[in-house]
């Protein structure tokens, strides 16, 4: 039967793991070789890829392959998104309070909801959007230290100066005109997390080559082997977090996107469950 689905949302795995799958939910695992996957599931070290660089890229090698693989192959899909194996949008449901990230949930209670991952309820939802998303979280003084609550400050309680310094120093000299809303989003107090969005597939289309060509240019400049700690190994995926936010908000002023904000849950998958179906 051929696939009619009028939404992808590209639902990311680093390792087995209880799987979700929909017409709309396709399960994706980063991985290097297929000796290292461990799952019947698209693989992101096929076809057009960034898997030796998985490491730092981390989830961000399944948006690489999406982009350079599926996406050329469904100029007819509306819709194409990202969520990971323990965070979903919940695309029926109004957004959680904004001084909380995400929603917590247990394997149980989010079970019954995945018969609402279908084409046929999503879309209508969605069809009037160019993209969804959680609501910003309000970064608060005691998340972590005493710093002010900037996302600037958010971001250096957890991680090197060094970079973000030149994520700025790389939108300021190829990409002048997003300069001034990045400063704005710095300065300002709330963000939008853990890389959780679903888009109309032309607007993904013009941002999958504005972000990576900022993080290439990154990695030409200052490299990533100086993430060499668990809290910073993912340094591209974090910075993304960042940038992701100053697109949306520069398009979203430049050009009027419709921006729908949906419910963000965090999952809580028991080990015995783990890879269960």
């Amino acid at each position: 039967m051929a696939d009619i689905s009028k939404v992808k949302v590209f639902c990311i795995y680093y390792k087995n793991n209880y799987l979700f799958e929909t017409d709309v939910l396709t399960p994706i695992q980063v991985s290097k070789s297929f000796a290292q996957s461990n799952m019947n599931v698209i693989q992101t070290c096929t076809g057009y890829n960034i898997s030796d660089k998985s490491e730092y890229y981390a989830e961000l090698s399944a948006w690489y392959w999406v982009w350079k693989n599926y996406m050329p192959l469904h100029k007819e899909l509306p819709y194409i998104g990202f969520c990971h194996y323990r965070r979903f949008l919940g695309y029926t449901e109004p957004p959680s309070h904004p001084l909380y990230m995400m929603a917590e949930i247990s394997l149980e209670d989010f079970l019954p909801k995945l018969s609402l991952y279908t084409s046929d309820i999503i879309y209508p939802q969605i069809k009037d959007y160019d993209v969804i998303v959680p609501r910003k979280q309000i970064l608060r003084d005691d998340m972590k230290g005493s710093a002010a609550a900037t996302v600037e400050n958010q971001y250096l309680e957890w991680h090197p100066r060094e970079y973000l310094d030149a994520a700025k120093n790389v939108i300021r000299e190829y990409y002048p005109e997003y300069y001034p809303t990045m400063l704005r989003f710095l300065n300002g107090d709330g963000a939008r997390l853990c890389l959780l969005f679903t888009m109309r597939r032309e607007l993904l289309e013009e941002f999958m080559p504005w972000a990576f060509d900022v993080l290439f240019k990154i990695e030409n400049i200052i490299g990533w082997s100086r993430c060499d700690n668990s809290a910073n190994v993912r340094m591209p995926a974090f910075l993304m977090e960042r940038l992701f936010n100053v697109w949306l908000d520069y398009n979203q002023q430049a050009h009027g996107l419709k921006i729908l904000e949906r419910r963000a849950y965090f999952l809580k998958i028991p080990k015995e469950l783990k890879t269960e179906k």
